[in-house]
């Protein structure tokens, strides 16, 4: 895996890493918003087009991560219906915008953009591919947001209260999106980003060799006619 690569899949997880630091109270999230996700963003696009075939990748696990995440939320909408698991989407918003009178669609861009979305491109970039890389990868953010229920002052007041039925609720809702995730990007983008990257240059040398053995038939052809 290059450096690129691992640069580019931390910006992925930079997103919902800026959401965790707000709730541990280190960074607000507006602040995020507004220095640190712009910055994140432009890299990834210089970065993109710098490499066209990561790029390529970072565009197709945006797409996918988005999907996927609206796949889960047919699960967490569900029990959040029930009655069981409260809504706390729109609390995000409001964490983003620093105000408390938002409209929820803000806290959903935010969960379909910078989190579900960026954690996709995080996954296309790196060496996973396929339904259960994607449920483990699932597993380990699910394992991030549970440390941070967890050990964050006044975070189950700020997302939702951990309880068994909540907590297998978030871990299905993860394998959901992990396995929606990698499934789309096995059939999008079959082969890992190193290995595709590979093949790529393999067909990009082909013309070469081309080139070099029609310059030994010319070369042959004029050394004969000389004769």
């Amino acid at each position: 895996m290059t450096f690129s690569q691992l640069v580019m899949a931390g910006l992925g997880f930079t997103p919902i890493f800026c959401l965790s630091l707000s709730i541990f109270g280190a960074i607000p999230l507006h602040m995020s918003l507004r220095f640190v996700i712009p910055v994140v963003a432009a890299s990834q696009i210089v970065l993109g087009r710098r490499n066209p075939e990561l790029g390529r990748r970072l565009i197709f696990g945006l797409l996918a991560g988005m999907i996927a995440t609206g796949v889960y939320d047919l699960l967490r909408l569900y029990i959040a219906l029930l009655g069981v698991w409260g809504d706390f989407i729109p609390n995000i918003g409001n964490r983003a915008l620093h105000s408390d009178s938002v409209s929820p669609i803000w806290g959903y861009c935010w969960r379909y953009l910078l989190n579900g979305g960026c954690l996709g491109m995080a996954f296309s970039v790196l060496p996973l591919r396929g339904i259960r890389q994607g449920i483990a990868y699932g597993t380990f953010v699910c394992s991030c947001l549970f440390a941070t229920l967890l050990f964050a002052p006044g975070a189950q007041d700020a997302l939702f209260h951990l309880t068994w039925t909540t907590g297998a609720g978030a871990m299905v809702g993860h394998w959901i999106y992990g396995a929606t995730l990698g499934g789309i990007l096995l059939l999008w983008c079959p082969e890992p980003a190193m290995a595709g990257r590979k093949f790529r240059a393999e067909e990009d040398a082909e013309p070469d060799l081309e080139l070099e053995s029609d310059k030994e038939v010319r070369s042959y052809e004029q050394v004969y006619l000389v004769r």
